[in-house]
């Protein structure tokens, strides 16, 4: 490692690596939401606002009748906190009412998480 890979860059003169810049503005968190044996992982990081459930967007979570699940976290915590955002979810196994309530649970542990994270930071 000569430093010259972005991750890390040599700052002091007794060979200690230290983190870059670019390293440290990278604000983003992991978190997953079970229910039953379906498994939601969700990737939250700034952005603007976008949540997207295994590549597609929100709005097309199915059931229809459990739709609104998804959105409590968003209903909850108000839309502001959403605008800056953006989740990725992929989920697995299980059925499509698991995989509901396992997606709800990990969007609404990634906006918690992310926000911690980002107060602690400032």
């Amino acid at each position: 490692m000569d430093g010259s890979s972005g991750l890390f860059r040599f700052h002091d003169w007794e060979g200690r690596w230290m983190p870059s810049a670019r390293m440290a503005a990278v604000e983003a968190v992991q978190t997953y939401g079970r229910k039953k044996t379906a498994t939601a992982v969700a990737h939250c990081k700034r952005g603007k606002g976008l949540i997207k459930v295994n590549g597609s967007p929100i709005e097309l979570v199915e059931p229809d009748v459990l739709k609104y699940k998804v959105y409590e976290p968003i209903l909850i915590v108000g839309k502001d906190k959403f605008a800056n955002v953006d989740i990725r979810v992929r989920v697995k196994g299980g059925g499509p009412v698991s995989q509901v309530y396992a997606i709800r649970q990990a969007i609404a542990k990634a906006i918690v998480a992310f926000y911690q994270n980002r107060s602690k930071t400032m």
